[in-house]
């Protein structure tokens, strides 16, 4: 075989050989939005005109909030009200995701500037807390719609990456400053001398009450996210 032969041969290769697409591909977002098309309908099927499901959840619910503060102490019922909290930023992660397909890992971040305002406000001026609540939910969403402001443009890896990078962000500012409890200034913190701590409401003053008061709140925001998805799926259809 000639040399020119190979050559007209390798060009007629690289004519006919399929070029890679770089294109976004869509197709993940669209299988995303398949699979939650898919649990929204089992959901439905589970929480249907039948009301023997619901009876069972509201069973199940019943018996997590006597037994789990009936056999465990103060320290281990402490972790599993932070266990709670913890499940309602996966939920919310869960419907970001299952949404748009966008990965955001500034949840637990936003948890602590919940936790950090609500705590400041308590000590500043002794508001009721459903008040103290609602402010600091308020004002942590103010937070999150500013940070989400450099990430409009993103998704992906990308996303994530960037959402991580203002999570860690977040740490390094509350590790330096540390949480409001009871000091002068601005950030409220002392190191020593009498520390505060934040007043619980008054149906759930002990550490059993305010671990059921806090999984009925779980429940609630679930019960929201199931009923988003629901809403989604009416509308798509």
């Amino acid at each position: 075989v000639s040399r020119g032969d190979s050559v007209r041969r390798r060009n007629r290769v690289s004519r006919v050989a399929p070029t890679r697409d770089t294109r976004p591909d869509h197709g993940s977002l669209a299988a995303v939005r398949a699979a939650s098309r898919v649990a929204s309908r089992a959901s439905a099927g589970l929480f249907g005109a039948s009301g023997r499901p619901q009876l069972i959840l509201v069973g199940c619910v019943a018996l997590v909030g006597w037994w789990v503060p009936a056999q465990f102490g103060a320290r281990w019922l402490s972790t599993w009200t932070s266990t709670l909290v913890f499940a309602i930023a996966a939920a919310g992660i869960g419907l970001l995701y299952s949404r748009l397909g966008l990965v955001s890992l500034t949840q637990i971040a936003l948890i602590g500037v919940g936790g950090w305002t609500a705590l400041r406000l308590e000590f500043a001026f002794d508001l009721p807390f459903p008040l103290v609540v609602l402010a600091a939910a308020l004002i942590t969403a103010a937070v999150g719609a500013v940070i989400s402001i450099p990430t409009l443009r993103l998704s992906g890896l990308y996303l994530a990456l960037v959402t991580l990078m203002m999570a860690a962000g977040f740490e390094e500012i509350f590790n330096s400053s540390g949480f409001p409890n009871g000091g002068p200034g601005l950030l409220g913190y002392q190191a020593s001398g009498e520390l505060e701590r934040m007043n619980r409401p008054g149906i759930a003053r002990s550490d059993p009450a305010y671990f059921r008061l806090v999984l009925l709140v779980t429940v609630a925001c679930f019960a929201l996210v199931w009923a988003h998805d629901r809403s989604e799926e009416h509308t798509s259809e």
